[in-house]
């Protein structure tokens, strides 16, 4: 072992007595315990991180150039999509992440119905999973408005314009969500905030406890099971299973990249053609 390896091993021991990051690790990652009969279906869950950081990244260069004002919000989308370098591309990312988000977890969420994964001792895995369903929807509900265009206007507005029908506190409810008595720059400015800082903070909260309230699900009903049966070597380590099923785990995340990429370019040929 170099005296660099056993550096970063002394560095690696220290920061362990103080915080279990190796134990982690291994607990949620590289010593995970899977069985061996998944499929297909629960691709969609590692899906959804996969678009998940896709949208936090591209919204953070999107926001280095976004203007949250009622004067300059939509200069700013064209600037982005013309000006900036890559900034069409980034923003066709963020745009059609948006709705790719919203298909695998809806089919995450039937797999999740199928299997009756709602079921003791789940229960609290699926209420996680529809307030991030729910999280989702506010996020993409304020990112609506941001082009500040005349459908994401009227989209809106028609959206808030629900809660006034809400009796005796519905009027004063939808002054109080605008910021105004009609949808204004307050209004863009106070989604924007929402968008970008409150609703992603608390939908990242919520996606680490749905996979820690996962793993320790399905720890217990893995461990009963292996007490049960005596068999320890049906139940196979998470990196075994994906080098010996090879073929599914390359084909979905090619297919899903295919149909992504997609209609990430059916989005770019209008600007193409207008140039």
């Amino acid at each position: 072992m170099s005296a660099i390896e056993q550096s970063l091993k002394n560095v690696m021991a220290w920061i362990d007595d103080r915080l279990p990051v190796t134990e982690a690790y291994e607990k949620h990652l590289s010593k995970y315990y899977a069985p061996k009969n998944l499929n297909i279906w629960y691709y969609f869950g590692i899906f959804s991180f996969v678009v998940l950081a896709n949208q936090l990244l591209t919204g953070i260069w999107l926001t280095m150039s976004y203007v949250p004002t009622g004067d300059d919000a939509f200069a700013s989308v064209e600037y982005i999509m013309r000006d900036v370098e890559y900034g069409w591309l980034l923003r066709y990312m963020h745009s059609t992440g948006a709705s790719a988000f919203f298909v695998v977890v809806y089919l995450h969420m039937f797999r999740g119905l199928l299997y009756g994964s709602y079921q003791k001792p789940r229960e609290l895995i699926w209420i996680l999973g529809m307030l991030v369903y729910v999280a989702l929807m506010a996020e993409g509900f304020f990112g609506y408005l941001l082009p500040w265009g005349n459908m994401s206007f009227w989209g809106a507005q028609v959206i808030v314009s629900l809660a006034s029908a809400i009796p005796v506190i519905g009027d004063d409810l939808a002054i109080w969500v605008r910021g105004d008595f009609n949808m204004s720059g307050v209004t863009l400015n106070r989604f924007f905030a929402l968008h970008v800082v409150l609703v992603p903070l608390f939908l990242l909260v919520l996606v680490v406890l749905h996979v820690l309230a996962l793993h320790e699900s399905v720890q217990t009903i893995l461990m009963a099971w292996i007490l049960r049966k005596r068999q320890t070597t049906r139940a196979s380590r998470w990196m075994a299973f994906r080098s010996t099923h090879t073929l599914p785990s390359v084909s979905c995340p090619r297919l899903l990249s295919f149909c992504f990429c997609s209609v990430l370019s059916c989005s770019f040929i209008p600007t193409v053609v207008d140039t």
